[in-house]
């Protein structure tokens, strides 16, 4: 998809060193992270230390609740599981537009 990984993290403390190390153009964020805090936190931390980083989140779930969380954390997208290579490509390239 000619995009650069920088990293993979499986906690939110270790996706915002990444973000901040790396300043990428996008994240794509699980909602499930290892640890007390979620891919929702990461993501707010995220967009506290660079409002530019566009968060596309992936979740496998539809709970109101998770969905209330996710639209207040400034979401450039939210992906459901299982998604296609082409639904991720056309996401990731309307996002960094």
């Amino acid at each position: 998809m000619d995009v650069d990984v920088c990293g993979i993290a499986s906690t939110a403390e270790e996706a915002l060193k990444l973000a901040t190390l790396h300043n990428p153009d996008f994240v794509l964020m699980d909602v499930r992270l290892h640890g007390e805090r979620d891919g929702i936190d990461a993501a707010l931390d995220i967009y506290n230390a660079d409002p530019d980083t566009r968060v596309i989140f992936v979740t496998g779930s539809r709970e109101q609740e998770t969905m209330d969380r996710i639209a207040m954390d400034h979401p450039a997208a939210t992906l459901f599981k299982p998604i296609t290579h082409v639904q991720l490509r056309r996401t990731i390239e309307q996002v960094i537009q």
